[in-house]
This record gives C-alpha cells, sequence and structure tokens, in this order.
C-alpha cells in the first residue's frame, strides 16, 4: 500500500483534579492505575472507554504516553465492495470496534498533549473517566494563548459582548465555578434542549447601559470552556479600541505530520509526533504558565 502524509492535530491542556488521600494529583493517580490499583476503564451510554498501554519510560521530560480507546459494540458498520451486497462486521463476543486517541501527560504544570480524532474522544470524556476511577472531581481545562486570554482578563479590559454555543453535557454531574454558568447550565439542562446560543451586548446609545458586561462573566467564559463550547467570541475595549477575540480559535494546538500507510503511524511514531508538537508549542505554553519555567522535552 503506497503510503500517504497524513496530518494530525495535537491539543494542550490542563488536568486538574480535587485532591484526595487516595489520589493527591493526577500523576500519582495516573501510577495507581497503571499498577493496576484503581480501573483503568469506564462504560457510559452503552460505550465503554479504557486507557490503554500507559507508559511512563519514554526519555526527556517525566511523562505518561498511551492511548484512550473507545469501544463500540452496537449499530456497527456494514463492510462490502461497490455493486455489491454489504455484510455485517463479525466480531467476537467481548470485542468491539475501537477508536483511539494517543495522550502524552506531563507532570510539570499537569499538561495533557491530546491528539484529536473525530471518531474517537475527547479530553472531557478522558477526564470522566478518571474521575470515576479516581473518585474525584476532575476536569480538562484548555490551554489559551496567553495574549488572548491576558487580554480578556485584564482588569483594564471592558468586556463589551459575548457569543457562546454550549451544548447539554453528558455528564449531569459536570462542575461549574460561577454562578452565571451553573444558572445556564441549569435553565438548559432543565428545558429539555441539547444546544443553547447565547448572545451579550451592552448598547453605548442606552443612557442606562453601564458601558460593559459586569466583570464576572469574564470569570463564566473561562467556566464555559472548561466545559466546552462550540463557539466563544469576545468583543472587549481596552484603552479606547475594540478587538474581538476567538477563544475558541486561540487554544494552543500543533499540526503534525508523517508519512505512512496505515490510519495510524506506529506507537513510537505517534509519541514523537505529540513530543514535537510540544516542543512547538513551547513558546505559548511557558507564557499561559507565568513565571514558573517548563521543561523543554
Amino acid at each position: 500500500m503506497a503510503t500517504k502524509t497524513k496530518r494530525y492535530r495535537i491539543d494542550f491542556y490542563q488536568l486538574n483534579i480535587h485532591p484526595t488521600d487516595t489520589v493527591r494529583d493526577p500523576w500519582e493517580g495516573l501510577e495507581a492505575i497503571q499498577a493496576g490499583l484503581l480501573p483503568d476503564q469506564a462504560t457510559h451510554n452503552g460505550l465503554t472507554r479504557e486507557l490503554w498501554q500507559l507508559d511512563d519510560s519514554k526519555p526527556g521530560t517525566r511523562h505518561f504516553f498511551g492511548q484512550f480507546r473507545k469501544f463500540r459494540t452496537e449499530d456497527l458498520p456494514e463492510v462490502g465492495a461497490a455493486g455489491a451486497n454489504a455484510r455485517s462486521l463479525e466480531l467476537a463476543e467481548n470485542e468491539g470496534v475501537i477508536e483511539k486517541n494517543f495522550f502524552i501527560f506531563y507532570k510539570q504544570h499537569n499538561i495533557l498533549a491530546w491528539h484529536l480524532n473525530g471518531h474517537g474522544s475527547s479530553p472531557k470524556q478522558f477526564a470522566q473517566v478518571l474521575q470515576e476511577s479516581w473518585g474525584t472531581r476532575v476536569t480538562a481545562d484548555p490551554i489559551i494563548a496567553s495574549d488572548a486570554l491576558e487580554r480578556l482578563m485584564n482588569n483594564g479590559t471592558i468586556l463589551k459582548s459575548v457569543s457562546l454555543s454550549v451544548a447539554r453535557p453528558t455528564n449531569p454531574e459536570v462542575y461549574v465555578r460561577t454562578d452565571f454558568a451553573r444558572d445556564t447550565m441549569g435553565l438548559l439542562n432543565g428545558s429539555g434542549g441539547d444546544s443553547m446560543r447565547i448572545s451579550l451586548s451592552v448598547d453605548g446609545r442606552r443612557g442606562d447601559s453601564q458601558g460593559g458586561l459586569v466583570e464576572g462573566w469574564k470569570s463564566t467564559l473561562r467556566d464555559f470552556m472548561r466545559i466546552g463550547v462550540r463557539t466563544a467570541k469576545a468583543k472587549i475595549e481596552e484603552g479606547g479600541f475594540e478587538e474581538h477575540i476567538d477563544l475558541i480559535a486561540d487554544r494552543v494546538q500543533s499540526y503534525q505530520e508523517v508519512e505512512t500507510d496505515a490510519k495510524y503511524p506506529s506507537r513510537n511514531a505517534m509519541h514523537g509526533l505529540i513530543v514535537a508538537a510540544r516542543q512547538e508549542c513551547d513558546g505559548p505554553i511557558q507564557q499561559y504558565f507565568g513565571d514558573a519555567p517548563v521543561d523543554r522535552v
């Protein structure tokens, strides 16, 4: 089979947990899973997901490399050739169609480098399995390009408008920090709807306008970024000038290419791609975490 150039996207997140006596931080939790002391899989909505081949022995900055696999056992696709009848996939009793995401978890700053696979799982689903395994709240918070985040959170910045598209969380226990986000998710969950579009703005022509949204909406935007949104845009005023920022487009991510004749290259090749993505994004990641330096891989 001829090789093709394939492109893979790597997104960056920070894993955050509520520490317990059993699991004090994400690294300790992954060590317990690797040792077989805690479960490595969970089933939600009929789909089983598992952490597979956790490996912390590779050289470089301390990290775990592994796969997050999703098993589909119902509504399986048919196979066949054009002009011929299709046939069902024949699987053994305990088998399912596998879709996987490769990932690296770095001990420093709890950074999760996540290989995007639209047919696989999301970091939010990864955190959900960890939450069940570790018995405590776990979130995967996107690492946002520091210039966008700084412009949003700056005390001198006025938030003029917000545009969001929010999906109803599949996990009813999803945790949000701000009252605005909590009230919004309560309205969505109680409505029976699956998604909600939110558009808030100020009208400077009104005599009673405050000129900007309340400061709490800045933290609310960060809250919605944590739980996952389809769109997240804001208009800000800074120093008398107005600018638009897109918090989805401004996430820290990298695209890596490789020649392969398979859906995925070898495990070692995928590891190398993610490491290369981490090196490429070193600058934005250092800026995101401030003065604390990030080890180079």
